[in-house]
């Protein structure tokens, strides 16, 4: 039997997903679910591969008529900003590569904030110019200073009468765990990783946040 190969990438290269490519993915997510089957059905060759469409921008503007409808212009850099504790860094990294495949635009630490950039600064545009943030709920997430900043930050934009705080559960972290460290959050839906895989995780939040 073959072996497996392993191949090491560094997290800022696995989240440099081409725009072209986000862009189609994010077409799937903006169109009316009735309109789905069309790029879904695409024959292989005209499915984006490498820096190009290969053919399915036309398909792509034929759904423009169709009910998508691009984020530009909305006033918002990105459609989610990613809130985790550095222990749980590895899941983090992982699902911000997973969502931006599904074509999600996303605040991410590793990538968003340069060598000299001031923290508070760049987690504070962060936190103003991200439609939803996603929060990574785990033992390490509440004994952090800079994720109860970060939680702070959205609650205050939830003031404003808006849903924006999106929970995921860390696989490791119970519905039981939260109720003893934020009866507050308890009682907001969550979504509990241990019940989906990474991939099924970042779908399910493109639909949220791209429908």
């Amino acid at each position: 039997m073959a072996r497996r190969r392993t191949v090491r990438v560094t997290a800022q290269a696995r989240v440099q997903v081409s725009r072209e490519i986000r862009i189609w993915y994010r077409a799937q997510w903006r169109i009316p679910p009735s309109a789905r089957h069309v790029l879904r059905s695409l024959p292989q060759e005209q499915i984006p591969s490498g820096r190009t469409l290969s053919g399915s921008s036309s398909t792509v503007s034929r759904l423009i008529g169709e009910g998508y409808s691009p984020l530009e212009g909305e006033g918002f850099e990105y459609d989610l900003f990613l809130s985790y504790a550095s222990e749980d860094g590895g899941f983090a990294a992982d699902l911000a590569y997973c969502l931006e495949f599904c074509g999600v635009r996303v605040w991410f630490d590793e990538t968003a904030i340069a060598v000299g950039d001031s923290l508070r600064r760049s987690i504070d545009d962060g936190l103003r110019y991200s439609r939803f943030g996603v929060v990574v709920l785990s033992n390490s997430f509440f004994d952090k200073n800079w994720t109860h900043y970060e939680l702070d930050g959205l609650i205050t934009r939830e003031m404003q009468g808006k849903k924006v705080i999106l929970p995921v559960l860390h696989p490791d972290f119970t519905l039981e765990d939260l109720a003893a460290r934020s009866p507050s959050l308890a009682g907001r839906k969550a979504l509990l990783a241990a019940e989906h895989t990474i991939e099924g995780l970042a779908e399910h939040l493109a639909e949220l946040v791209l429908r």
